[in-house]
């Protein structure tokens, strides 16, 4: 079971990993947190890298969203490993609708820091 220092430390590396998603977007942010080999699974069955999502800020193809407010985390720890599975909303005003997510985020300790490796994000209809 994690410690109330688990969950805040990954509370808070979401929320900064998820801020840089949001309008107008960060991309050093992503660069910071995202480990050399991250790989995602979109939520439209695409599938991305570091440099891929990296552009993908970068150029605004994503963000779209206005703000991301978590709903729930759940974080597994496992040594120098974490899962951490939640619920997020992606916040969006017309003409796009805000989204519910269910995410699994896959981190590992990298020369002392916390890296993303994976993520996985699905819609979940409202």
């Amino acid at each position: 079971m994690p410690g109330d220092e688990d969950i805040t430390t990954f509370h808070r590396l979401q929320m900064r990993l998820f801020e840089a998603f949001t309008q107008p977007g960060d991309p050093t942010v992503v660069d910071q947190l995202y480990s050399e080999d991250f790989f995602s699974i979109n939520a439209d069955g695409s599938t991305s890298d570091k440099q891929g999502a990296i552009e993908m800020v970068d150029e605004g193809v994503f963000p779209t969203s206005e703000e991301v407010q978590v709903e729930e985390t759940m974080v597994r720890r496992f040594g120098d490993s974490a899962v951490v599975t939640g619920r997020s909303r992606w916040v969006n005003s017309d003409p796009d609708p805000t989204v519910t997510v269910g995410h699994t985020q896959i981190w590992v300790q990298e020369n002392g820091e916390w890296q993303l490796v994976g993520w996985q994000g699905t819609p979940i209809p409202e």
